[in-house]
This record gives structure tokens, sequence and C-alpha cells, in this order.
């Protein structure tokens, strides 16, 4: 995390290396939880993935009752277009979706999905150094609350360490309090008649 969001930061946890969530308190009351979550890659430890996954929908919903507009985002180890396909088949999915589900059913938006020219492949994020075989497991949700408006969301490649992923990297519009939003409004008109009097 930069070090100018250093003094918004209320509290941070750490679950054993499996995720980690910061809360930001900003002006206007506006209380921001940011999640980060690494799930497992092995599928044959489905008891401790659905562990990890059972914590982190009580924590989404912990947020939701606390008010904080909540962010998450990682390395879920689960196929996103696979995911999307078998809800559009109406099917109820593979246990290893049940944090998308939750997502989806609290109406959070998929950001790489929401600023993408092919709504039905966005693109992937992992190749297989196996197999070579591409898929979308990382992603950035924002919930439908979130106070900073999203401008854009891609994918490029990592330039800070060797990685199979690409990073997935959004960009938002700073937020206005109401203070500084009337403080806007008061200086324009201002601006503007001193414009007039010196043209």
């Amino acid at each position: 995390m930069h070090r100018k969001w250093c003094p918004f930061v209320q509290n941070t946890f750490l679950h054993s290396d499996r995720f980690i969530y910061v809360d930001l308190f900003f002006k206007g009351n506006i209380k921001v939880r940011i999640i980060i979550v690494y799930l497992h890659a092995d599928p044959n430890v489905r008891s401790q993935r659905q562990t990890l996954q059972s914590q982190l929908t009580a924590l989404l919903h912990a947020s939701q009752t606390a008010h904080y507009s909540t962010f998450i985002m990682g390395d879920f180890n689960a196929s996103l277009d696979k995911f999307y396909y078998s809800v559009s088949k109406h099917n109820t999915g593979s246990w290893q979706y049940s944090v998308f589900h939750y997502l989806q059913q609290h109406r959070f938006t998929d950001l790489q999905l929401a600023f993408s020219t092919d709504q039905t492949h966005p693109g992937a994020t992992f190749q297989s150094s196996q197999n070579g075989a591409k898929t979308r497991i990382d992603a950035i949700f924002t919930s439908p609350d979130f106070p900073f408006v999203p401008l854009y969301c891609h994918t490029r490649k990592s330039f800070l360490y060797l990685s199979d992923h690409l990073i997935v990297a959004a960009y938002f519009q700073p937020i206005e309090t109401q203070k500084e939003k009337h403080d806007r409004r008061v200086e324009l008109p201002a601006q503007q008649r001193s414009g007039a009097a010196t043209a």
C-alpha cells in the first residue's frame, strides 16, 4: 500500500497467509474495506478451501452489516469464465465457486468484465507453465455502494517480479466529501466573476 493511504488505515488483519484485509476511514463517514485473497490452488484440499470460502463469505457479510464499502481482489484459483457459463445454464455450480456466487448474489461488480469489450471472454489472467492453458482466475470486485467510481480496469504483465499471472489493475475517480462539493460550487462562480472582471 502506498504511504499516502497510511493516514486512513484504521485496522489490518492477516489470516494464515490466505487473506488479509485493511480498513480505511475517509472524510464524510466513508468506510472502505480492502480484502486480498489467495485461495488454494490444489483441488485435492477441498475441505480447507471450503472452510476458507466460508470465512470469506462471513467476512463479506460482516463488512456489509458494519456498513463498509468493500473491495475484494486476488487469486481465486477458480475459473470465472466457467463460473459465468455455469450460471448462464442455471446450474448451481461447483463448490469451488461459492465466493463467486456470494459476490454475484450481492451485486458486486467484476471490474475486468465490466470494462471488457468482449463480455463473454474478458481475457485470461493466468497461463499454465505445464500445458499452456489460459484461464481467468484473478479478479477485482467492488460492492454496489463503492464510493470511488471506477474509471478503467485492465490486465498487464508484471513489471515488478516474474509471474505466470497478469496483473489486474483498476483505476478510480477520487471521491469528494459534501463539504468539498460545496466549496467547489462556491469557488467556481467566484472564479467566473473574477474572469469576467479582468476580460
